[in-house]
């Protein structure tokens, strides 16, 4: 029988992979061996976030904010959950505690910027998205939601270098992104044609 050790390090090579659902299977074996392990929990949740299965997520998230009150990476994890739920009112009363106890966390900033454009607050979300972005200046998501920032800023040029930019930044990442970064690709496909472009045009 393997070991919990050995579960979780093969369930972290394929999250690392994007191989969500894979993932996902081994981390509920782990579960079944330690259901109150809060890093296992958190590696659930975190993996039903990837597969965008947010309400599932958030069942594991909250057992392990509960038992780890004061992980930030649960806490981030959480508002991105809300994020993805469009409750971005919820999902800014984790991420800003986030923020706190990591105030120069990239990924934290990141989805501080995609609840504020969720609110149709384009000014506050490039705040924080510019933070994330001279932290980390190769960062797709990043690019990607500034683009969101300036088309609900109604600036076409800025929004489109953005996306470019994202586009850019993702291909770096490895050869097939529209199946390896499927989720961050369709969302960039789907800001490409808010402003009236196709993605296929800019590869």
């Amino acid at each position: 029988m393997i070991s919990l050790d050995n579960l979780l390090i093969v369930g972290s090579h394929f999250y690392d992979k994007k191989d969500y659902e894979t993932s996902l299977q081994i981390y509920l074996e782990a579960n079944k061996i330690q259901p109150d392990n809060p890093i296992i929990l958190s590696n659930l949740g975190s993996a039903y976030n990837g597969l965008n299965n947010f309400e599932e997520a958030l069942k594991y998230l909250t057992k392990a904010h509960e038992i780890q009150p004061n992980d930030p990476t649960v806490i981030n994890n959480i508002g991105s959950a809300y994020n993805g739920l469009n409750n971005f009112e919820e999902a800014l009363r984790y991420l800003n505690i986030a923020n706190e106890m990591q105030p120069k966390h990239p990924t934290v900033l990141n989805n501080i910027g995609t609840a504020y454009n969720g609110l149709n607050n384009p000014e506050e979300a490039l705040k924080y998205l510019t933070k994330a972005h001279e932290i980390q200046p190769n960062n797709p998501f990043v690019y990607k939601n500034m683009a969101s920032s300036y088309r609900l800023m109604d600036d076409k040029n800025k929004a489109t270098d953005n996306l470019k930019l994202s586009l850019t930044y993702l291909e770096r990442r490895g050869k097939g992104i529209a199946k390896k970064h499927k989720p961050l690709f369709l969302k960039i496909s789907k800001e490409f044609k808010n402003l009236g472009l196709n993605v296929k045009d800019y590869m």
